[in-house]
């Protein structure tokens, strides 16, 4: 037959193909009636005709749909929320004293919750990349809403959206790639330069013995190589001299337990952040100022 029925949710992954002759209606009922049907001719992948479950009735024999109605649905999405808070998190006496600086206050974390439910959406919780491997294969969301951290090692943050990309669930926010990148500053800093975009000389080290090799110019500003949440910086960390990167350096290293120390040339001015909302045709947001 020329005729074909396609399953898909709203952001385009496919979920069925070639099988609404078994069981259409047990997709429906997994679906919260978020997911889009149609009809479409299978050598040149045209949809002729699409609806959702308020307009389905059913099918014929060549697998063509009668609709009643078609519409969008109007409801809102089942979000998952994936997040680390810091109370999941015991320090042990010999840890640096932020070491769970990126985990988020719970408070945070209901914040979120209350936005989404006032826009209408249903809030399940999933919380960290642990629980969503426990339950990963019972999810039932449209997408996920993720602040998640992750544990350990330079990926941690690229944890949870990888494991999301397999899973075929949409997520809200940048993919594994751009955070795993993005974390690490020496790996940032060669994507800025090949691309020629200005940005402050460098070095990394992660033994003091080596600072002889560091030509910079002063005043420089000390910090962890793959760290955020500004980890491991104090008003200690600029430094004008020799001697005081060398202390610098040491603290980090015996701190962070050997952990790469980044160094760069300081720049004075202000901060701002520009959001960019989209994939293909992103959205820019005017700059804002965290004071």
């Amino acid at each position: 037959s020329d005729i074909t029925l396609t399953v898909w949710n709203r952001y385009g992954t496919k979920y069925s193909n070639d099988a609404y002759t078994r069981d259409v209606d047990s997709v429906f009922r997994c679906s919260r009636d978020l997911w889009w049907i149609a009809v479409g001719d299978v050598r040149t992948g045209r949809v002729t005709s699409e609806t959702t479950k308020r307009g389905y009735e059913g099918l014929d024999g060549r697998g063509s749909l009668f609709f009643l109605q078609p519409q969008k649905a109007q409801m809102g999405f089942r979000v998952g929320l994936t997040y680390n808070v810091k109370s999941e998190f015991v320090l042990k006496p010999d840890d640096p004293p932020d070491l769970n600086a990126e985990f988020d206050h719970e408070e945070t974390v209901q914040h979120i919750e209350k936005a989404l439910k006032d826009a209408g959406h249903e809030v399940v919780h999933i919380g960290n990349a642990r629980r969503l491997l426990e339950h990963m294969n019972r999810l039932a969301v449209d997408i996920v809403f993720n602040i998640a951290e992750g544990y350990e090692g330079r990926n941690r943050e690229s944890q949870v959206p990888i494991l999301l990309e397999m899973l075929q669930i949409p997520f809200v926010g940048a993919d594994g790639l751009t955070l795993g990148l993005t974390l690490d500053k020496v790996l940032t800093k060669k994507v800025l330069i090949a691309e020629g975009i200005p940005t402050p000389r460098y070095f990394e080290v992660s033994d003091p013995d080596r600072l002889w090799e560091v030509r910079l110019n002063y005043p420089l500003i000390v910090k962890l190589r793959c760290e955020g949440s500004s980890k491991g910086l104090s008003p200690k960390s600029l430094v004008d001299t020799p001697e005081e990167l060398r202390r610098q350096v040491a603290h980090l290293a015996q701190t962070y337990k050997g952990a790469p120390i980044f160094i760069e040339e300081f720049i004075e001015g202000e901060e701002f952040t520009v959001a960019i909302i989209g994939n293909e045709h992103p959205e820019l947001y005017p700059a804002c100022q965290v004071m």
